[in-house]
């Protein structure tokens, strides 16, 4: 027995009891109120039609009374007495002048009557006058009776309509809990068919947690409701997390190998002039220089980390159009060297909401890319436009390009294209920061290159 209320206790804790137990509750209640009211109603009905009745036969007994007949006692006897019913003519001074019996019917006492003929004379209440006593309705009627204004009254048992009225509400219930089980089962049946999906995406969670499998998904059911929402959500999630740790494992390899490299060199060189007896200007140059780039690549990397770290709500307003005439002007002193010509075409008045230093060296990374692979001569395009509700800036280039197999790759950290390396001894971060500044922003940057023919950059920023 402990064993089944345990079992019932653990159901009700579920989904799926609580959607069964709300549903044959809401049932109930409403059974019970639609009882109650029809219950109400029906008796209000009752009482009127026996009212009505009571009052029909009062005025047919006053007219008979009034007939002066020998028989009229007989009239009225046969008149009441197969409907169960009774009467009773009281004289003004109250005295009982005639009164018939029933079986089922039990009259009301002398003084009762008295009571309400003294009202009904004194204007109290209105003829007739109806009362309920000894379960029995009671209609009571003003007449002449010499010599002043005696009564008629007539009884109707409510036994009978009580025991009907018990009988139909006992009859009522039991049709109802007929139907309530029978709905609780199917309830209980619909509530564990509509919560299948449930079970299977809480089983598939559990695989994914205890294989630690994040390339799993949650089987859709097929469905575009408030469940097939949440296992989109939930593979959306899964997604988004299988891509972060891939991305947080290859970042910590690429980490690895690209300090590696002049870690080595520098524990080379430092061996090397504890080797020789004579200082080596060139030596100690290289490993500074070394260092440097060591020390370069970590700021890169605090940086990439800081970004993710910049809130959108302490964003604020500044004039882009500024800002990217700044970069302009730096775009200029740095193609200087190379005789390459720098072309821009910025709108005016560019109000943007934002982090004005990460936008600054986020474009500047661009910039200084297509400085740096455009050969000598060439021609570097900068323009920025109001697009409806966007802001568009180009960075065009006449460089050497990036091969179409590199394109996938080119946000990756650390990754520098065989060109890249050959040209230009980078950390390997500057787009990855500048894809991660412009999506802070919830911007998009698009990247079309052709070799050897130049590089597009088209960076979207919302107003």
């Amino acid at each position: 027995m402990q064993k089944y209320i345990i079992a019932i206790k653990l159901w009700m804790r579920t989904i799926r009891g609580k959607l069964t137990l709300w549903f044959v509750g809401s049932v109930i209640v409403t059974f019970a109120i639609f009882v109650a009211i029809t219950s109400f109603v029906f008796l209000q009905i009752l009482n009127s039609q026996v009212d009505h009745h009571v009052q029909t036969v009062l005025a047919e007994v006053q007219t008979i009374w009034h007939r002066n007949s020998t028989e009229r006692e007989k009239l009225i006897e046969s008149v009441v007495v197969s409907q169960g019913m009774i009467v009773m003519v009281m004289a003004p001074d109250g005295e009982i002048l005639f009164q018939t019996t029933s079986q089922n019917t039990s009259p009301p006492t002398q003084h009762e009557i008295q009571r309400h003929v003294i009202k009904l004379n004194a204007g109290d209440i209105k003829s007739p006058h109806f009362f309920t006593i000894n379960n029995t309705r009671f209609g009571l009627l003003t007449t002449p009776i010499s010599p002043n204004q005696g009564a008629i009254g007539v009884g109707f048992s409510l036994n009978v309509l009580e025991e009907t009225t018990k009988q139909s509400i006992i009859a009522i219930t039991g049709i109802a809990l007929f139907f309530i089980i029978t709905l609780g089962i199917l309830g209980q049946f619909l509530a564990k068919k509509a919560l299948t999906p449930t079970v299977t995406i809480i089983k598939t969670a559990q695989e994914i947690t205890s294989s630690h499998d994040l390339q799993a998904r949650i089987p859709h059911p097929g469905t575009s409701d408030e469940l097939g929402t949440l296992v989109d959500i939930l593979n959306s999630m899964l997604a988004r997390l299988e891509k972060s740790f891939t991305t947080q494992q290859q970042f910590f390899a690429d980490t690895a190998h690209t300090l590696k490299t002049p870690i080595t060199v520098v524990r080379t060189q430092l061996e090397g002039l504890l080797t020789n007896n004579t200082s080596s200007r060139v030596q100690i140059t290289s490993t500074i220089h070394t260092i440097d780039q060591v020390d370069h690549t970590i700021k890169d990397l605090l940086y990439l980390a800081k970004i993710s770290s910049i809130e959108p709500s302490k964003f604020v307003a500044f004039n882009l159009s500024e800002l990217l005439k700044e970069v302009c002007e730096i775009a200029r002193s740095l193609a200087s060297e190379k005789n390459i010509t720098v072309v821009f075409s910025l709108e005016e008045s560019l109000i943007i909401f934002g982090d004005k230093r990460l936008l600054l060296r986020s474009v500047l990374n661009v910039v200084e890319n297509a400085v740096t692979y455009t050969p000598p001569n060439g021609t570097i395009t900068i323009s920025a436009i109001k697009v409806d509700e966007h802001i568009q800036l180009t960075i065009k280039d006449t460089g050497i390009g990036i091969p179409p197999h590199q394109l996938d790759k080119i946000y990756d950290r650390f990754f520098r294209g065989q060109n890249a390396r050959d040209l230009y001894k980078g950390t390997g971060l500057g787009l990855s920061i500048t894809k991660a500044g412009i999506e802070v922003h919830h911007g998009t940057i698009v990247l079309h290159s052709k070799e050897n023919e130049g590089t597009t950059v088209v960076i979207t920023l919302p107003l």
